[in-house]
This record gives C-alpha cells, sequence and structure tokens, in this order.
C-alpha cells in the first residue's frame, strides 16, 4: 500500500484501487462566514463534489471517508443543511462509496444522509487492513481498541495549516519594517502517537505495539482556516492531544501535495524570529 496526498486529501493505493480520505467539510461555513464579514459568498460544496469527482476519477477510488464535521452548524434545523448535505452525498455516492466518521459537529446528520451512505463509530474504524493497517478517526474523541492497533491512524478536527506574513515598510525617517499576517496555508501534519499512553488514559492494558504513526489533515472547505501550527507554543485538539500521548513538537509538516516542508519545531522557531 502506498500513501499519496492531493487537494487537502489523502490517497491509499494498493494496486488498481484506492481509497480517498478526506476531513472537516463543514457544509454551510459559507452562510455563517457571510454573516460575519458581510460579504456575499457562494455555497462550497459544488466545487467540493467537483474536486472529489476528479480525484475518485484519476485514482480509481471505489471508496471515500469522510473524517467528520459533514456540517459546519452544530444543530440540524437550517434551511441549507436540507440542500447542501443530500446533493453532496448523491452527486459524490455515483462515483465511490461513502462512509462518514462522525465528528463534533455531525449531531442528528443521519436525517440529511441518502440510505447508501455509511455512519460508523466515531471512535474510528479501521479502512485498511494490510500493511500498514491503517484506521481513521475524526480526533475529538478517544480511539476504540481496534482503531488503536492500526499501524497508521488519520484523523482531521484540527484543520492545521502555517501563518503566511508578509513584510511590510512603515516610512518613518529611517524606516520601521512590520510583518503582517496574509493568510493560512493548509497542511498535513505527521507525528507519532504512543499507544500504550492512549490505552491508560483509557483504563486499558498496555500491549506490546508502543507505537503509531499519526496523520492530521487539513480541512477540506477552502473557506475553513484553523491552527496555525507554525505559532510558537501551538497545541492540537482532542485527547489524544491534550492527554500528552502525542509529542507534538517532533511532528514534520508536509504541504497538501506531500513535500515535506520541515520540522513543525524548526517552523515555529522561524516564526517566533520573524515576528521579533
Amino acid at each position: 500500500m502506498e500513501i499519496a496526498f492531493e487537494d487537502r486529501a489523502m490517497v491509499l493505493q494498493d494496486g488498481d484501487e484506492s481509497v480517498l480520505l478526506i476531513a472537516d467539510l463543514h457544509i454551510g461555513f459559507h452562510i455563517d462566514l457571510s454573516r460575519r464579514t458581510g460579504a456575499l459568498l457562494p455555497p462550497e460544496h459544488p466545487q467540493m463534489i467537483r474536486r472529489v469527482q476528479r480525484l475518485a476519477s484519476k485514482y480509481n477510488a471505489t471508496r471515500l471517508f469522510i473524517l467528520g464535521d459533514v456540517k459546519h452548524s452544530i444543530g440540524v434545523d437550517t434551511s441549507y443543511n436540507w440542500e447542501g448535505i443530500p446533493t453532496f452525498m448523491e452527486k459524490v455516492q455515483d462515483v465511490v462509496d461513502v462512509t462518514i466518521v462522525p465528528g463534533n459537529h455531525d449531531g442528528n446528520l443521519r436525517p440529511l444522509l441518502p440510505r447508501r451512505v455509511r455512519v460508523s463509530n466515531p471512535r474510528g474504524i479501521v479502512v485498511y487492513h494490510g500493511e500498514p493497517s491503517v484506521a481513521v478517526m475524526h480526533g475529538h474523541a478517544w480511539p476504540s481498541q481496534s482503531t488503536l492497533e492500526a499501524q497508521v491512524l488519520v484523523m482531521g478536527h484540527n484543520h492545521p495549516g502555517i501563518r503566511l506574513t508578509r513584510s511590510i515598510t512603515i516610512p518613518t525617517g529611517r524606516g520601521h519594517e512590520l510583518k503582517r499576517a496574509v493568510g493560512l496555508l493548509p497542511v498535513v501534519v505527521r507525528t507519532t502517537m504512543n499507544k500504550n499512553c492512549v490505552r491508560r488514559a483509557q483504563g486499558l492494558r498496555e500491549r506490546a505495539d508502543t507505537r503509531s504513526t499519526l496523520f492530521v489533515l487539513p480541512s477540506f472547505n477552502p473557506l475553513v482556516s484553523g491552527i496555525d501550527v507554525n505559532k510558537e507554543n501551538a497545541t492540537l485538539q482532542g485527547p489524544v492531544f491534550s492527554s500528552g500521548c502525542v509529542d507534538v513538537q517532533s511532528s514534520e509538516v508536509y504541504s497538501t501535495q506531500g513535500i515535506l516542508i520541515g520540522s513543525l519545531r524548526d517552523l515555529q522557531m522561524r516564526n517566533s524570529e520573524t515576528i521579533k
């Protein structure tokens, strides 16, 4: 099995078939953003449909796993949810089998879904049983025992990104240079999770397999920002992080195309020096 990254998605390739993993759609976010900014924004789900269709075609994908937060609104009773989410699922289900691993925004999601769309346990599901085995979850809850046994764990929830800055020189005689944030570049975080630390936190027995590779995917929705991981002392959210079972500082940061950008520690150090 080979792992590839493209367009904020993770692709598990095995022979002629592939599995797509995407996270944090937050369908309907444009409404919230329009209210906050006063700008009229188009719905984001049509272009996300086209992106999934293109990825499925390019990689001959047969399955799609959505790693939580399909909805943006916590409740279900908004008119846009009844329009955007069924449309997205029906169009995508025409090209791949869809399974949703619910996130913290996905309460009362089932009434919005076509019958063919599967909904898994929020604590995760194993999606590939080969070598290495791969499990997925949203990240707001502890992983289940079967999820924890996988060699690779993929989650969302954090929307990781790198804060970009630009130098601005203010004419004040001798001049004065300021750094201004100009955007958040979505990234993939790769790190290592201490499985026995997670087991102890849940009252489970320790086992011989002590480590797993952990990937955190960015939001698939281009309107959604998140945690700028290059900020000094930035932390990731979710119980596996807050428990100290992941050494976040030793993480590696990759572009959404899978290109290594650098270690999280070095990126935070460079960002700190830039701000100074």
